[in-house]
């Protein structure tokens, strides 16, 4: 069973670090893999980004964005990890629905199932999706995650990103976990860096944790 646990969290970081490269001569260009790392005030924090077509033009694709965050002082209490593996198909036009695993180190491995909403241009993204938990405590989740990337000349661009998530909690009829994540910085070609800013909130009492720093942000292809 370690074994398999360790399995299941190296396969999404290795799938992020080494995307595929199987792309048709006339396919549109693979959508890239954003890598990100914070140095916050109180903890390390660091995303990764896959969002990719199993073939190119496919409609069935994986969705999965791993978060890492722990204090400087190797607390044991304040280290999270967190990987929803969501293998997703594309219904209509930018609209679809999938289902996966939600993995993290407080509740172990979850199946899930949702709706999807991603529209992708070049100054802009949008991702909304809505979890239901098909075990445990049957949680109910929604994720947000929205980038504006405007030109300010030639070479640079405006980086903005606000993302959110909300858990709830229906047997207890509580909040369970949310964040409020914010970036604010410049784009040049794939690096993005700037002031940040991470609200994270926990359980029934809604225990708050903030974290402010800089975020570096780059792109891989």
């Amino acid at each position: 069973m370690p074994s398999f646990k360790i399995l299941v969290l190296v396969c999404p970081l290795a799938m992020q670090l080494f995307p595929s490269k199987l792309l048709a001569q006339d396919a549109p260009p693979s959508p890239p893999v954003p890598v990100e790392i914070m140095l916050g005030h109180n903890r390390l924090f660091f995303q990764s980004i896959v969002s990719k077509p199993f073939t190119p033009g496919s409609r069935v694709g994986l969705f999965t964005i791993g978060t890492f965050q722990t204090g400087y002082n190797n607390e044991p209490d304040e280290l999270e990890m967190a990987i929803p593996l969501q293998v997703s198909y594309k219904i209509w036009k930018n609209f679809g629905a999938f289902a996966g695993l939600a993995i993290n180190n407080k509740t172990g491995i979850r199946p899930v199932i949702g709706p999807q909403y991603v529209l992708a241009k070049r100054q802009i993204l949008i991702v909304l999706n809505g979890r239901y938990i098909l075990s445990g405590s049957n949680n109910i989740e929604g994720f947000a995650l929205v980038e504006y990337r405007p030109v300010l000349s030639k070479n640079w661009r405006l980086y903005s990103r606000v993302q959110a998530f909300y858990s709830y909690n229906p047997q207890g009829e509580n909040h369970d976990r949310s964040f409020y994540y914010l970036r604010l910085g410049v784009q040049r070609k794939a690096l993005s860096f700037g002031p940040a800013a991470n609200f994270d909130l926990y359980g029934r009492d809604k225990n708050f944790k903030d974290n402010y720093g800089v975020y570096f942000n780059w792109q891989f292809n």
